[in-house]
């Protein structure tokens, strides 16, 4: 990851249906102007980070029916019927790591027709400037609380940057220690007085029973698991930079010339290299082999740019496909794998709830240690309880294998069809090689 979050709020509304949100990338941010946009790949991308998956639906469609228009241009306007008060609880992250808001967003004269594209557009701003400030606020230190209480009046001719500014300005006011007021003296004769201080709000968790090792939990918000990962410490790690366009194109010479890519491979001997302590941390928690996930996080990671995994949800987006499908990270995984190891059911994520999983997904520490609970669920499949050090050759490259393939499938169909254990074998032959790059400092 490179930046800030690419977010998504989907908010519980009590007025408005559920609605697309803007992302933050880096510490300044761009407004969507859909008189500059064109129908490209690039432009999509671009759109999909700035303002939402839903926009780039909508601006489709409005380009194929010539109807682009600038929210400033008086025809493009709604009258309302009447007004009304809109409230947002939705919860956000302002980067990959660091604390999550709770966010309370109520919009002051909002017109009555609930898809009023002006209206929209003025919330875009509204939840982009929120990002922003939860941004800015870094790792929460500064503040005194985690719920962001913003109130916005709306207003139909509007600057979408002012109205981004003045809500980062209210989101970080909201959380922020007042400064002290001078109190006036009290006199001799008046009481004391008293001074109530209220908790941060507690969020109330059912558990639902499920076959795994990690029951679903019904919630509108993170999931225990989930905000516990986000909340962990960070573990040592050597710095390790991105698989970029320069890395790929290099990649595909190479391997256009000599039939492999000598500089993948040393990529991913450095990578795992890099995050060995991670690695095996994570092993020895969820009792698997270290090497096996070394192995998996080598066959993982490296082989194309990290904002390739974006052209998935957004053709998913586009298509009506599942957006949950789509992996993730420096080491592959699909959002509703992650989903299941997280608590949460995949059939159920909000949009802030998918796309909280792949801002974990991109932390190289918490997609380590996501991909470590999932081999544990996998190895359960064929070797229930059995104990990571008793585990044979075999009975790793069918976990391997159905961490490619899946754990739906039974044995016998990983076994004899398709790509049979081709993926666990290959990570049992570098088996030496792998825990030679496990092997810590002396």
């Amino acid at each position: 990851m490179t930046g800030d979050f690419q977010g998504v709020a989907a908010a519980k509304r009590t007025s408005v249906p559920a609605v697309r949100s803007p992302g933050v990338e880096g510490a300044g941010l761009q407004p969507f102007d859909p008189l500059a946009a064109t129908f490209t790949p690039a432009r999509i991308l671009a759109l999909q980070r700035t303002a939402g998956n839903q926009a780039v639906t909508r601006f489709l469609a409005r380009s194929a029916a010539g109807s682009v228009r600038s929210k400033a241009s008086p025809d493009s306007r709604r009258p309302p019927i009447a007004r009304r008060t809109s409230v947002e609880d939705f919860s956000t992250v302002g980067r990959d790591v660091g604390p999550v808001w709770d966010v309370k967003l109520t919009i002051d004269g909002a017109p009555s027709q609930e898809d009023n594209e002006m209206y929209q557009d003025f919330l875009d701003a509204c939840f982009s400037g929120i990002e922003q400030g939860a941004a800015q606020l870094g790792d929460g230190r500064s503040a005194a609380g985690r719920t962001m209480r913003v109130t916005m009046a709306f207003r139909a001719a509007f600057d979408y940057v002012a109205v981004q500014t003045e809500a980062a300005e209210k989101a970080r006011a909201s959380v922020l220690p007042k400064p002290a007021k001078s109190q006036p003296k009290a006199s001799p004769s008046a009481p004391a007085a008293t001074h109530v201080v209220f908790d941060e709000p507690q969020e109330i968790v059912g558990e639902i029973p499920r076959t795994g090792p990690v029951p679903i939990e019904k919630t509108s918000g993170l999931t225990k698991r989930h905000r516990s990962l986000r909340n962990r410490a960070r573990m040592p790690a050597d710095p390790m930079e991105h698989f970029g366009e320069l890395e790929a194109a290099k990649m595909v010479a190479e391997r256009l010339k000599d039939g492999k890519s000598k500089s993948l491979s040393d990529y991913k001997d450095r990578w795992v290299r890099a995050h060995r302590k991670i690695i095996t941390t994570a092993a020895v928690e969820n009792d698997v082999p270290d090497w096996l996930l070394a192995g998996v996080a080598w066959a993982e990671v490296g082989g194309e740019p990290q904002w390739t995994d974006d052209l998935s949800t957004i053709k998913a987006e586009l298509t009506g496909g599942d957006p949950t499908m789509a992996s993730y990270g420096p080491i592959a995984m699909q959002v509703r794998r992650a989903a299941e190891e997280l608590g949460y059911d995949p059939k159920t994520l909000s949009r802030i709830q998918e796309h909280l999983i792949v801002a974990s997904l991109r932390d190289p520490q918490q997609n380590v240690l996501i991909v470590a609970a999932h081999l544990k669920r996998l190895k359960n499949v064929d070797s229930p309880a059995k104990p990571a050090v008793d585990l044979t050759d075999e009975e790793i490259k069918m976990i391997g294998a159905r961490y490619n393939r899946g754990a739906e499938l039974s044995q016998n169909a990983v076994l004899n069809k398709g790509q049979k254990t081709q993926y666990g074998d290959d990570i049992v032959k570098k088996k030496e090689r792998l825990k030679g790059l496990l092997m810590q400092d002396k």
